[in-house]
């Protein structure tokens, strides 16, 4: 797992562990994972990892297990920056045309 270092401490992160709910679906319907942390929002800027997740489910399965997740709380920076990213490309899902592909 991830330690502190000197860099995250001068952007002002933090990092601490917190109990979380991990579900792994994968049917015909669905192929999906899906974390959920106990008593933890997270906000712009912050990265989870879930320590020790189920790497394998069985086709037409769903598990769900309870572990342990490592979040690194973004500092300012952090939050600013995804916040510029994720409106910079939020046009990109607008971006399409009505001209004519015969004519181009």
């Amino acid at each position: 797992m991830r330690t502190l270092t000197w860099f995250d401490r001068l952007l002002g992160r933090d990092m601490f562990e917190v109990d979380c709910t991990v579900v792994v679906e994968n049917t015909f319907d669905f192929l999906h994972s899906n974390v959920e942390l106990h008593g933890v929002v997270p906000e712009c800027g912050d990265a989870v990892q879930v320590i020790d997740p189920p790497t394998q489910v069985a086709y037409g399965e769903t598990v769900c297990c309870e572990r342990r997740a490592q979040v690194l709380r973004g500092g300012p920076w952090d939050a600013f920056w995804g916040r510029v990213s994720a409106a910079a490309e939020f046009p990109e899902l607008f971006d399409l045309s009505f001209t004519e592909r015969r004519k181009l």
